[in-house]
């Protein structure tokens, strides 16, 4: 049983086609070019998605001579755009995760201001979720392997350990909690 689908080349559904042009997902459903953030390289493709305090969205890079790769997008939430409080977090979050590097961490590539929203960007793995897989599991009526599932769980682990053992650049540990 295939546990993950291979998406082929996500970056070639772009090729060649015009910025405000329709194009395919990655996984193989068209879905209409987003928005943009104005004054800045990074287009809005579709919601992958949603918490109480924001947004996760798959976006396009673009850069100079051709130059694109997809990136994820966190975005804060429309209503908690203007607390205060909550911006900060958002922005102290951003600080400490681009300081992580772990396999099993996901890497923090740029933070983004765009008139009064907050986006941090961050690497982008191909693939589908856990959640989806197991639901196609069950609907089919198997179970994950337990080595497979192990895997899975020491992944997640090693990643959380590494997060939880952070320090800074002077060896003062970060103090994260997930």
């Amino acid at each position: 049983v295939a546990f993950r689908r291979r998406l082929h080349n996500e970056n070639a559904c772009w090729q060649g086609k015009p910025a405000q042009a329709p194009f395919a997902s990655p996984f193989g459903r068209p879905w209409e070019v987003g928005t943009r953030m104005a004054s800045t390289r990074y287009q809005f493709a579709r919601r992958i998605a949603v918490g109480g305090m924001a947004e996760i969205l798959l976006a396009r890079q673009q850069g100079i001579a051709g130059f694109e790769k997809l990136v994820v997008v966190k975005r804060i939430l429309e209503h908690l755009r203007e607390d205060a409080e909550f911006v900060q977090m958002f922005l102290d979050e951003a600080r400490l995760a681009a300081s992580l590097r772990h396999p099993n961490v996901v890497e923090l590539y740029d933070v983004h201001r765009d008139a009064n929203q907050f986006y941090i960007i961050m690497e982008y793995l191909s693939g589908e979720d856990l959640r989806y897989i197991l639901h196609r599991l069950r609907d089919r009526d198997f179970q994950v392997p337990v080595e497979i599932s192990c895997r899975i769980a020491a992944d997640a682990a090693a990643g959380l350990h590494y997060a939880h053992e952070a320090t800074d650049l002077d060896g003062n540990p970060l103090g994260l909690i997930h």
